[in-house]
């Protein structure tokens, strides 16, 4: 990745990380090892930390679209091919759970679903700018 002094990858326990103020956060393949409330936990802890205009981006695993990236191993290699969840349909789950806090918070809310062969889905939620 290129980085410069304006871009952090932090690896921590993100259920106990203390969180900053950030422009974006990005969650990839987070979601399927948790638990339902920490998955709501997670993700408003992730949305109280974004800056006014600033996005939280969370990508997990979409079993519909599995074939199209059996042909692509660089997505393979970044993908998460764990097995099933607790939620059963996590895809379907984590829409709802998101629209659902997006809404409450009055936050714009977006699917991306059919990027070109990878088999994930994103959901990007972005805070509000502050009124002035």
């Amino acid at each position: 990745f290129s980085k410069d002094d304006h871009i952090n990858f932090i690896f921590a326990d993100v259920l106990k990380f203390t969180f900053g103020a950030y422009d974006a956060i990005i969650m990839a393949d987070v979601l399927h090892d948790m638990r339902e409330p920490e998955r709501q936990q997670l993700i408003d802890k992730c949305i109280d930390a974004l800056n006014p205009g600033g996005r939280l981006i969370i990508r997990t695993k979409n079993k519909d679209l599995t074939q199209k990236q059996s042909g692509n191993i660089f997505n393979r290699f970044f993908s998460n091919n764990s097995s099933d969840n607790a939620q059963g349909n996590l895809p379907g789950y984590v829409s709802q759970l998101t629209a659902n806090i997006a809404a409450a918070r009055k936050m714009t809310y977006e699917v991306i679903d059919n990027p070109k062969n990878i088999s994930d889905i994103v959901f990007v939620i972005t805070q509000r700018e502050r009124n002035l």
